[in-house]
């Protein structure tokens, strides 16, 4: 029940009620009016509820002389009018200060809507469902099961219900709307098949017209290669129903696996190929390494349930190798190769006369890399920092090394992809002991300086200097010259083969 307090003049009164009796859909309310002389306008009308109590009350210092009713049954104690429904009423005041008239015109509850429990329609047809509520001038809020708020919808198979309410009340009311059909198509269940392959979609027979849905065709039956959703919409012969079915199909295609590293594996000597947990529709992983440019080969199949591979035939105290690899899913195929990574190849020389130690390392390939951290490790497997550099500088000169070392290595520490924890990926170790490169040592030749920067000078007999990159290209050949020029090249490590009267020198050269 609610309580409207009305203030003076009859305009004031219709506005503010109107807006308080619409907003509340109760089924009765007592309305508080004061009612002044001079309101009195023979049109004026209010809305009310059966029911609904009305209680006068008179300006301060007034009474009400004489009330008169007409137009309704009504009961009157004091200043209090109980109305019954009916037609409009009118009162009449009779006060002091004059005589006011006001109309009250009924409200009646929402009427049941006529619309069937149920209707039957064929494929996907639709009916218009119309809630009508014919209370002229009175607001009527609809609201239908669908989220619908007009007085009609139209709908196609299923089951709604509307909610009809006015001031005065509300009513509920549903239906079924079933559909049949003689020729229902039928396009089987979802479908999960393995991709390369085909499906071919067939709704049934005896239509007049078969249409196929987003592609537009108008064949019979559809072979479908591309995961999707499908619809197809067809007319009976015998009727010229009209209906629809659908059907998801989905192609399996194996899913995308990325490397997270690639690592010299201290234990075995060999580098060391590290992924993720694969999905669960891998089968297999296939491990590719990099045999001439942009050229891969497969190198080995493991199971899907490991998550690393140990190149055996890696030789990663001399060469830098790069890796792929790619799932093989239950249905045997082989999904995209991965972003390549590439290892990290330590390269050192000694030089005694300075009593340091030149390092050179090739760039990791397949990660970001903030820093180069250079360690030395001792007899007893504990690794010492002895130097960082930034992640896009590949040389380091020890100098005065301790000799507690008896190896180094280079790494940079990464997220790991199979834990909360960073890794330290590592380079292969080299030994803290010069390791001639000498396969006959002609004892007249002189090598400096190295490492150098630029000009590398031989001092000595020769007949000619064969000069090759980290991957054992060859880049160039000097006869007999004294003076050997590297600054046109990247700084890395370099070989040369010096060849004298069939007597052959190998040395390692670092350019930094």
């Amino acid at each position: 029940m609610k309580t409207i307090t009305y203030v003076k003049g009859l305009i004031s009164f219709i506005i503010l009620f109107n807006a308080l009796f619409f907003s509340n859909s109760v089924n009765s309310q007592t309305i508080y009016q004061l009612i002044f002389t001079g309101n009195y306008q023979n049109s004026s009308t209010v809305s009310y509820c059966p029911c609904d109590t009305i209680k006068c009350i008179p300006p301060t210092g007034e009474t009400f002389n004489n009330l008169i009713v007409t137009g309704a049954n009504y009961m009157f104690n004091g200043d209090t009018l109980v109305l019954n429904a009916g037609n409009a009423i009118d009162l009449r005041f009779v006060t002091s200060m004059g005589i006011t008239h006001l109309r009250l015109r009924p409200q009646l509850p929402p009427n049941n809507p006529q619309f069937a429990s149920s209707y039957t329609i064929c494929g996907i047809e639709s009916i218009v469902l119309d809630a009508e509520n014919d209370l002229t001038g009175f607001q009527t809020d609809y609201v239908w099961s669908n989220a619908a708020t007009t007085q009609t919808v139209s709908v196609g198979e299923g089951s709604y219900s509307v909610t009809v309410s006015n001031a005065c009340g509300s009513i509920v009311a549903s239906t079924t709307i079933d559909k049949f059909n003689v020729n229902e198509p039928d396009l089987g269940s979802d479908i999960v098949t393995c991709s390369g392959s085909s499906i071919v979609l067939n709704p049934g027979t005896g239509y007049s017209s078969t249409l196929w849905l987003p592609l537009n065709t108008t064949t019979n039956t559809l072979e479908v290669f591309e995961s999707g959703t499908y619809i197809v919409e067809v007319t009976n012969d015998s009727d010229g129903c009209v209906d629809r079915d659908t059907v998801e199909i989905n192609f399996i295609t194996p899913p995308d696996l990325e490397i997270c590293f690639v690592e010299y594996d201290v234990t075995a000597s060999k580098n060391r190929i590290v992924w993720p947990t694969p999905p669960s529709s891998a089968q297999y992983i296939n491990i590719y390494t990099e045999v001439s440019t942009n050229v891969w080969d497969l190198i080995n199949t493991v199971p899907a349930s490991e998550t690393e591979f140990i190149d055996l035939s890696s030789n990663p105290q001399n060469v830098s190798k790069s890796y792929k690899i790619a799932v093989v899913d239950s249905c045997g195929n082989t999904g995209s190769e991965s972003e390549h990574h590439k290892t990290i190849t330590l390269l050192s020389v000694y030089n005694e006369n300075s009593n340091n130690y030149g390092f050179t390392w090739s760039a990791y390939e397949g990660l970001s890399v903030a820093n180069f951290d250079i360690y030395g490790l001792d007899s007893y497997n504990q690794s010492t920092l002895i130097g960082s550099v930034c992640g896009n500088t590949f040389f380091y000169i020890y100098t005065n090394p301790s000799p507690d070392f008896i190896s180094f290595y280079v790494a940079f520490y990464t997220n790991s992809c199979l834990s909360k924890n960073e890794h330290l990926i590592k380079s292969n170790l080299v030994s803290s002991a010069t390791t001639s490169l000498n396969e006959i040592i002609p004892s007249d030749l002189n090598i400096y300086p190295n490492p150098t920067n630029g000009v590398l000078h031989i001092d000595g007999r020769f007949d000619y200097v064969e000069v090759y990159d980290i991957t054992g290209k060859l880049l160039f050949i000097n006869h007999n010259d004294s003076s050997i020029d590297l600054s046109a090249f990247n700084k890395n490590i370099y070989y040369l083969r010096i060849i004298n009267d069939n007597i052959v020198r190998n040395e390692k050269v670092i350019l930094y």
